[in-house]
């Protein structure tokens, strides 16, 4: 079974992917979030600026897929553009 990674699993985009390849049973489903107490089974604490973190995240479940689902939306992109860049 091929495994899939979710980055930031909890916003618009990302909690409906999640639903969605959950569902096909066809893939096992990792995901990030960034709030330690809504953490399940598969999932991690992430905050998407700490590459180490990330780094051993991806160590760990050794994914065939990351699927980045994070974003900076446009004001805060337009005010800090080098962000948004990184993470977007």
């Amino acid at each position: 079974m091929q495994k899939i990674l979710i980055v930031a699993s909890k916003g618009m985009l990302g909690h409906i992917l999640k639903k969605y390849l959950e569902s096909l049973n066809k893939y096992e489903v990792f995901s990030t979030h960034r709030n330690e107490k809504d953490l399940k089974e598969k999932e991690f604490l992430l905050n998407v600026f700490d590459t180490n973190k990330l780094n051993d995240i991806l160590e760990k479940i050794k994914p065939d897929f990351v699927i980045n689902c994070a974003g900076i939306l446009n004001k805060t992109a337009e005010e800090n553009p080098d962000s948004a860049i990184f993470v977007n």
